[in-house]
């Protein structure tokens, strides 16, 4: 059997396993254990800087480039957290409104700080050592295949 991904097999079977890695937060919510996944914590973050302009559910899986249900189904978890809140708009009912709460707030700094930046932090110090155009181009590799295997 050939080797399709040729001088690339490394890079890609790294991708893999990286992207494979669980990430997960056991935190105590109403006296119980709970996980909570890199999901979780993007949207969480999504909410937070967006906070500003009232952000919908439409807008966070937006952000994020998620299907909504993905989004609905981590706020469903984030709100029974008490991390964030959701309610109606006024003038449509259908449209849910999302905001962080304090608690919210200090969970994502303390999750950030303690599993999410030492994960990345190789990945990171890796990549500073490209100049911006080519972090560019991996990137743009990235997001049009991932929209291609959606």
């Amino acid at each position: 059997m050939t080797d399709y991904f040729g001088r690339y097999k490394g890079l890609i079977n790294s991708l893999i396993s990286y992207s494979n890695a669980k990430i997960r937060y056991r935190t105590t919510a109403n006296g119980n254990l709970v996980d909570i996944g890199i999901t979780e914590w993007l949207i969480l973050g999504a909410i937070i800087e967006a906070e500003n302009n009232n952000p919908k559910v439409t807008d966070i899986a937006g952000i994020l480039d998620l299907p909504k249900g993905t989004v609905s189904k981590a706020l469903k978890s984030l709100s029974s957290l008490g991390y964030v809140e959701r309610y109606r708009y006024n003038e449509n009912h259908k449209i849910v409104l999302v905001k962080p709460t304090n608690d919210g707030k200090q969970f994502y700094q303390k999750f950030t700080e303690e599993t999410i930046q030492p994960l990345y932090k190789p990945i990171l110090d890796a990549l500073s050592a490209l100049p911006d155009e080519q972090v560019n181009q991996i990137t743009k590799a990235f997001w049009n295949f991932g929209k291609k295997s959606q």
